[in-house]
Parts: C-alpha cells; structure tokens; sequence
C-alpha cells in the first residue's frame, strides 16, 4: 500500500476517533439525569478524555510521518495545521499521553501526579464548562461547514479529501 493510501486511512479512522468521544461525553451529560459528580460520569469523562488523547497525538504522527502529502494544502489549512501542533506542543499533550495516559507512570523522578494533574487542567480545565469547550473544540457538535478554526476533526477531515480529491486509496483488506 502506498503512503497516500495508508495516509487516508489512518485519517478516516482518525475522523471517527476525534468525533465519537465529544460526541459520547455530550449524550451523557445531555441524560435527564445527569450529575457530573458521579463515579459513572468521572469514567465516561476519563474514557472520553484519554481516548482524545490519543487520537490527537495520532494527528500529530500524521501531520510529521505524512507531512510531503500535505505540502500543497490550501493556505488556510496550512494554517491550520500550524495553530493545531503549536497547541500539542504548547499543552504538553504527548508528555501528557507518554506519563499518565498510554503508559505506566514510571517516571516518578521527573514527574508527579501533581503534574500530570497540572498537564490535564492546562488541556481540559477544571470544570464541566471547560471540558465540555475541550469536546467542542476537538469535535464541534454543529459544524461550520466552511471549517473555520483549528478543530481537529475538521483538520483530519480536510487532509483526507485533499488526499481523496488526488486519488482513492486503495482497500485497506484484500488484494492491492
């Protein structure tokens, strides 16, 4: 499989992995019911929050270990781009996923519980409100179709139909 090809479907399963964990922590906390101070929503938070992680760091591969395919995105986009991995630097979300998401926390000399809680506030805040604008920012429940901003998804979404715009991919099982 060629690099455009395996590009595109790392993005589309990036599209469903930045969309679905706004979209189950909006469902929710949209229950009749709700309270944020139950063990039940402090999992589905911390679910929603560790999977977004992840699927932000993966943009992040995507944009280095791809980046030649995305040389000639519109400006706009480029720009995008750029205000989207100054935020990974900026929050410190790989450090964040590498100590306290992804891995054991082994690196006790260097950092702390208290870190990794400081490193969570900086990226969700410390209130409903500030994660619930965390979710809208990855994953925006109503979408601007013109893609404005630097929303990961519309970011993902983007880079895959200037790769599908070139080419289709071709399937991901089966002979090629």
């Amino acid at each position: 499989m060629k690099d455009s090809d395996h590009a595109t479907w790392l993005l589309v399963d990036l599209i469903f992995d930045l969309v679905m964990p706004s979209k189950v922590f909006r469902d929710y906390a949209a229950q009749p019911d709700f309270d944020p101070r139950t063990p039940g929503f402090r999992g589905v938070l911390r679910m929603c929050r560790n999977s977004t992680i992840i699927a932000l760091c993966k943009l992040d591969d995507v944009l280095k270990d791809y980046g030649i395919l995305f040389r000639d995105v519109p400006d706009d986009l480029a720009e995008q781009k750029k205000m989207y991995r100054k935020y990974i630097l900026d929050k410190k979300v790989f450090t964040y996923r590498s100590k306290f998401v992804a891995h054991n926390f082994d690196a006790f000399d260097t950092h702390s519980y208290a870190i990794g809680n400081e490193i969570a506030n900086g990226i969700f805040g410390e209130t409903f409100g500030t994660n619930e604008a965390f979710f809208e920012w990855v994953s925006p429940q109503d979408p601007d179709p013109s893609f404005k901003g630097y929303h990961p998804a519309f970011i993902a979404t983007r880079l895959r139909d200037h790769l599908l715009a070139k080419s289709r991919p071709a399937p991901r099982i089966g002979d090629n």
